[in-house]
């Protein structure tokens, strides 16, 4: 039974979308000329495209809104409105895979064109390109048994989903039908370390649903992928700008064997399941190179495996790029320019510092400084530098580590990380010794690192001696610049937001709204938000034996712009909204 706009359809005349009435329409709504008009007929190649992907490619700018084009997505939903349609954002983060490419067949999708978007007990919606094409409604309604809706679809991403999410469910289908012919119960048992059964994991069907979860991911600027076990089937998430999100659900026939393809392919041991494992993948999709670093441990319902994917643009990024100031570029680059001397960056797992420090190796680099560097593991691999990966299992940790690269003529050391006595000193006696050192230290506060070091039995007369620079640091999301909307503050926000220090409250500051370009989640990217503190000879003065956290913040009171202040900075720079600072500094 066809339903809501399909009822519509039916009652107007059968046909296509044409180039003349696009255009006409265009231009009775004064949103392009007739220069532009002429223009359109002259260029032969569009012929062959759908109408709406025609002028699309034409790109013509909005002409009394400076920032939107009429690229096909803003067209197809300027048409839905035109004829009373609704219209959908195909977004495959929303989509449920699995369930719309069981619903019929590939062949009969793709010969009537059209794309299901939503499928439920009584319903499903069916996004097409040629809303007044109406033969295939009918039947459709007759082989689902549930009534249908349509609404209005860019045309390129109808045909480009099509093929890709047949093409994935067909190698999925193939892959759990093959000789991995056992239940799901069976199929726990395999997941947690049984030998029944063989699979083919470097099989073309498996190799290609591999190939397709990288692009997604690539496509979708994941920075994470989860894929996880859970009773009688698994589930992948992507973490974008910071938030995991479950994109796929996979069978569990099908689960394992791409589980093995990417252990293979990462050279870990297939067949270890019961301990945890790491390993590297570099990997070309499409134009960009993927470097990932895979981690699995066994759990519950079988192994799982986290995908941490670099961005191999971090060493062409700016310090802009991160997130500094203009004042703190300059006093950043000054402070990593020094000959010698200790430099920390710290904050929590997962806040930014690998990136930092990236950046400022990178901009160091020159082929007169030897940079030598110490991680675990390496994340990005540099041809600039030296890097070392620590193993413990051969006692070579980042203390020895800065043994080694001492006889090495350095220059520069980076430290993966400060966890230890040794890994202190080392670095300290390394700084003090004509070695420019930059390390990270897991704390809240760059104040926060010197009464760490301490702990960690440093002699405080040293560490004055030898730290130069300290940077705390967080990630929050960047607000769209194509949707991001004025509004004045919410009052308990903006007083949760400044805590203890005198702030105007502004007239408006910038809220997240949520567009097609950041897919309606009203964020773009991500920026630091951070407290940079160079060491004076007044801080040098405190770092003393018994010297409290409390006693050095309340001196250092006014010398330095705390991590809050300076996430006011950028709600005020209408860079970031207030909710997203306040999460990270309450």
């Amino acid at each position: 039974m066809v339903a809501g706009s399909a009822t519509k359809i039916l009652k107007r005349p059968a046909r296509k979308i044409t180039l003349d009435e696009v255009v006409e329409g265009l231009k009775s709504d004064n949103l392009i000329t007739q220069m532009d008009c002429e223009r359109i007929a002259k260029s032969l190649k569009l012929a062959r495209f759908h109408p709406l992907v025609s002028v699309g490619k034409m790109a013509f700018k909005h002409p009394t809104e400076a920032k939107v084009t009429l690229d096909t997505e803003w067209l197809t939903q300027w048409y839905a409105g035109k004829i009373g349609i609704p219209y959908i954002d195909i977004d495959p983060l929303k989509l449920d895979i699995g369930e719309i490419t069981k619903l019929l067949p590939k062949a009969f999708i793709k010969r009537i064109a059209v794309l299901p978007v939503q499928v439920t007990p009584t319903k499903v919606v069916f996004a097409t390109a040629e809303p007044f094409d109406r033969d295939w409604l009918l039947d459709t309604s007759t082989s689902v048994k549930r009534d249908i809706e349509v609404v209005l679809g860019n045309p390129d991403k109808i045909t480009r989903y099509i093929e890709e999410f047949f093409e994935v469910r067909s190698a999925m289908n193939q892959v759990g039908e093959g000789e991995n012919d056992f239940g799901d119960q069976i199929a726990l048992d395999k997941m947690v370390g049984s030998d029944k059964g063989e699979f083919k994991a470097d099989d073309g069907n498996v190799a290609k649903i591999v190939d397709w979860v990288f692009q997604f991911a690539s496509t979708e600027r994941a920075t994470d992928i989860h894929l996880e076990p859970r009773e009688g089937q698994a589930q992948m998430r992507f973490r974008i700008d910071g938030n995991l999100r479950v994109v796929y659900k996979f069978d569990a026939k099908v689960f394992i064997p791409v589980l093995s393809r990417l252990k293979i392919i990462a050279d870990l041991k297939v067949d270890e399941k019961r301990r945890p494992q790491d390993g590297r993948i570099k990997r070309q999709v499409g134009d960009k190179l993927m470097e990932m670093r895979i981690s699995t441990i066994p759990t519950h319902y079988g192994e799982k495996m986290v995908i941490r994917i670099f961005d191999t643009n971090i060493t062409s990024k700016s310090f802009e790029e991160l997130g500094l100031s203009p004042d703190d570029i300059k006093g950043w680059e000054s402070l990593v320019a020094r000959s010698f001397g200790l430099i920390l960056v710290t904050g929590p797992t997962g806040s930014g510092k690998t990136t930092t420090l990236q950046t400022s190796l990178s901009f160091i680099a020159s082929p007169d400084i030897n940079i030598c560097t110490v991680e675990d593991p390496i994340e990005i691999v540099n041809e600039q530098l030296a890097q070392m990966q620590v193993n413990p299992e051969i006692s070579l940790s980042f203390g020895n580590a800065i043994r080694a690269f001492l006889r090495q003529d350095p220059d520069v050391i980076m430290v993966g990380e400060i966890r230890d006595q040794d890994t202190a000193e080392m670095a300290i006696q390394a700084s003090l010794t004509g070695h420019l050192v930059l390390s990270t230290l897991h704390t809240n506060s760059a104040l926060a690192s010197i009464t760490r070091l301490i702990d960690l039995k440093v002699e405080p007369h040293l560490l004055s001696a030898s730290l130069i620079g300290l940077m705390a640091q967080r990630l929050v999301r960047v607000l769209c610049p194509h949707c991001k909307e004025k509004a004045p503050p919410n009052m308990d926000l903006w007083k949760a937001l400044i805590g203890p220090y005198n702030v105007p409250t502004p007239q408006f500051v910038y809220h997240a709204k949520g567009c097609r370009e950041c897919r309606n989640t009203g964020y773009y990217g991500r920026i630091i938000v951070y407290e940079l503190v160079r060491v004076t000879n007044e801080l040098r003065e405190l770092i003393r034996p018994g010297i409290t956290l409390q006693e050095i913040e309340n001196l250092m009171r006014g010398k330095y712009l705390p991590i809050r202040l300076n996430g006011v900075q950028k709600v005020l720079q209408g860079k970031t909204s207030i909710e997203e600072v306040v999460t990270i500094v309450i």
